[in-house]
């Protein structure tokens, strides 16, 4: 096997043209999704994004029940018409988290190097002591990323708050002062009569 010069591209172009010159379907793991070949690529990043994961189970289920009610009712049944379109909205919710993760350096570069790894892994260059410290690295990577999400969740949840609290006090402002004022009024009108 020939391997291509890409000394001269920077890291995340270098990595995705490893991405696209890569035969996937031989270097993935495909025990969590045996059933699925078309879906490598995809599964090699649900390992690394839980949403993705999860909306990759949601397809696989809908497939399942798209297939069954196929099978057991006609075509033009409506719960079988019901199910195909749960079937294409889980597989469109699919693509486009994948698009977003393909847009993510992070994402794209975690992947462009679990697939130059299983490709070492395959040709047995790499001892298994190795390998399975990456399975842990990279079981750590998911982890901190699911850190770092849910802070900056966080984060935007206080920051909201903050602007609905200081739009709160002034309210509170303007209703204090127009009380203020009406009391002024009335003692004004209380001494004038």
């Amino acid at each position: 096997m020939q391997f291509p010069n890409y000394a001269d591209l920077s890291l995340s172009d270098s990595l995705q043209r490893v991405i696209e010159e890569s035969d996937v379907s031989l270097l993935v793991d495909t025990r969590s999704y045996d059933e699925y070949d078309e879906l490598d690529e995809i599964s090699l990043y649900a390992e690394l994004d839980p949403v993705l994961a999860d909306l990759l189970k949601q397809y696989k289920t809908a497939d399942k029940q798209s297939i069954y009610l196929d099978e057991t009712f006609s075509k033009d049944d409506p719960m079988a018409e019901i199910a195909s379109d749960r079937k294409e909205s889980a597989w469109s919710a699919v693509e486009t988290r994948m698009i977003e993760l393909r847009e993510n350096e992070k994402f794209s570069g975690m992947v462009g190097l679990r697939l130059m790894r299983l490709e070492e892994e395959r040709a047995g260059l790499i001892p298994e002591k190795e390998i399975s410290e990456e399975r842990k690295a990279m079981q750590a990577f998911i982890v901190r990323d699911k850190k770092d999400n849910q802070m900056e969740q966080c984060e935007q949840e206080n920051k909201e708050t903050d602007f609905l609290m200081f739009f709160l006090w002034m309210w509170v402002t303007k209703r204090w002062a127009e009380k203020s004022q009406r009391a002024e009024l009335q003692n004004s009108f209380m001494l004038a009569a």
